[in-house]
């Protein structure tokens, strides 16, 4: 709780730079409306799959919720895809993906969030509850993830404008997905060390993609559609969140769980099973989080250059 109440006084700071700093948008480049059945179909097609994913182990995946839950997201993204077709403001302008090096920032987007959100999600579960870690030493430990953020950030740019953004980008997704796929070999008995050293690996990847590709999807549309094409971006970006976070967790604690009783009948509350199995769960979950990624990688090559749609 106390880290939420930090967060306000952030939030009326940035809010008053925004007011002192940015400059208002021209009356003629403003939205001609606000798209609410857009954002609240989104907002409940997100929630149904988040839920159905998150609950499935629990609540059995054959059950009549998770089905109901599933068929009401199919039939979601239809209606979303309908509305936002008819929108004079859509949530997400369909017709930009249409446009191969749009469209395949976007997937790259969404696939390499949900790796990696969902992997920063779990391992801290395997520092404190499997490994035996304090919340300060968990955080000691994955203060490398940022830390190689901080510093490769302002290089990745410098390395795109001399290399180009597309090569960057693509480098950036395989440093990432390496990364993961070295988390998912994480032991009971893995060094702190080979933690941090894979933890910075992956905030390495991050930064090194995320400028680039922005830069790619920024490119591929018109000077008018940037707000559009910047508003997709953090859609993708949250789908992939919400959606790696759901998935993450649904495979560590039935994985987990499958694991502990296989072995014990107490399960994970048997204390001598218990670490092996989170460790397992772990492992399985960030496994995914790292193909996942991987797929991502096509999607960034795909694309070609890109280049602004003429007039």
């Amino acid at each position: 709780r106390a880290i939420f109440w930090t967060r306000i006084p952030l939030g009326v700071i940035g809010s008053l730079l925004v007011l002192a700093l940015l400059r208002d948008t021209p009356a003629h480049q403003r939205p001609t409306g606000l798209d609410l059945p857009g954002s609240f179909t989104l907002f409940f097609l997100l929630g149904a799959l988040v839920l159905a994913v998150n609950r499935g182990a629990a609540w059995g995946w054959g059950s009549p919720a998770i089905i109901g839950l599933f068929a009401a997201t199919a039939g979601l993204v239809v209606l979303f895809i309908r509305i936002e077709r008819r929108s004079r403001s859509p949530v997400v302008d369909l017709g930009l993906f249409r446009r191969v090096p749009f469209s395949g920032g976007i997937l790259s987007v969404l696939l390499q969030f949900f790796g990696l959100t969902g992997a920063i999600t779990i391992i801290p579960f395997y520092l404190v509850d499997a490994r035996g870690f304090s919340t300060l030493e968990a955080g000691a430990v994955m203060v490398g993830y940022p830390l190689a953020m901080l510093i490769v950030s302002p290089l990745s740019g410098r390395l795109a404008d001399r290399v180009g953004p597309r090569q960057v980008a693509v480098a950036g997704l395989v440093v990432v997905a390496a990364g993961l796929l070295s988390l998912a070999t994480l032991s009971a008995t893995t060094p702190v060390a080979g933690i941090v050293l894979r933890m910075a690996i992956m905030g390495t990847g991050t930064a090194i993609f995320f400028a680039p590709n922005t830069v790619l999807i920024m490119q591929s549309v018109g000077r008018d559609r940037v707000g559009t094409a910047a508003a997709a971006q953090h859609t993708a970006r949250t789908m992939g969140n919400a959606i790696g976070i759901a998935v993450g967790g649904a495979l560590f604690t039935s994985q987990a769980a499958r694991y502990a009783l296989e072995r014990s009948p107490l399960g994970l509350d048997d204390p001598v099973v218990a670490p092996d199995a989170l460790v397992s769960g772990i492992q399985l979950a960030l496994l995914v989080a790292g193909l996942v990624t991987v797929l991502a990688i096509p999607a960034a090559l795909a694309r070609g250059r890109a280049r602004p749609p003429g007039p």
